[in-house]
């Protein structure tokens, strides 16, 4: 495709808000926190997908790729530029992060007896949701220090979803809801 233009990595807030994001003062109620994405074209997805639903900010956790990768940038569609997006090293530290933050913590399982993503009032309070590596989910020490296990309900013999799948899917019931709650808005 050739090159379109050169440019500068955005500047970003102590926050992870692109500085343009300065004159949105809405305080962070919902995080979707991305632990181990390798595949770019999930990860381009998920940033894309996360904008749309009004998701504002995105944890990347461990060995995630590289969000300013061709392949990302061309998922996201620009969102990677409009997102907050923080980096941790490890699951701990980004616990003790949303910790601080009074951020309620939910693993993403695929396991039938994780409390239903559709019951989760996200109208009310501050969460942070967390989807796993694509072969492997999220290890379970991980899942194990969040405070509650979710799972989007299925029916057959299908066990999980693909990462960016999964979130798409979390991410719109938390806009759903938050939706119900407003009156539609």
């Amino acid at each position: 495709q050739g090159i379109f233009c050169v440019c500068r990595m955005p500047k970003r807030r102590a926050d992870g808000l692109p500085v343009s994001a300065e004159s949105d003062t809405r305080p962070c109620r919902h995080v979707l926190v991305m632990e181990n994405i390798q595949d770019p074209s999930n990860m381009g997805n998920v940033l894309r997908t996360a904008e749309a639903l009004g998701v504002r900010h995105l944890a990347l956790v461990g060995a995630c790729c590289d969000v300013y990768a061709p392949k990302v940038l061309r998922g996201s569609m620009g969102a990677v530029f409009r997102v907050g997006i923080r980096r941790f090293e490890t699951a701990e530290d980004c616990l003790k992060v949303l910790h601080a933050e009074n951020i309620t913590s939910l693993a993403a399982v695929p396991d039938s007896a994780a409390t239903p993503i559709t019951t989760i009032p996200f109208e009310t309070g501050n969460w942070a949701v967390w989807i796993g590596n694509e072969g492997n989910g999220l290890p379970e020490t991980v899942a194990a220090a969040c405070d509650r296990r979710v799972t989007i309900p299925m029916h057959g013999t299908i066990e999980s979803l693909n990462a960016a799948m999964a979130a798409g899917i979390i991410l719109w019931e938390v806009q759903r809801t938050a939706q119900d709650q407003n009156g539609g808005q």
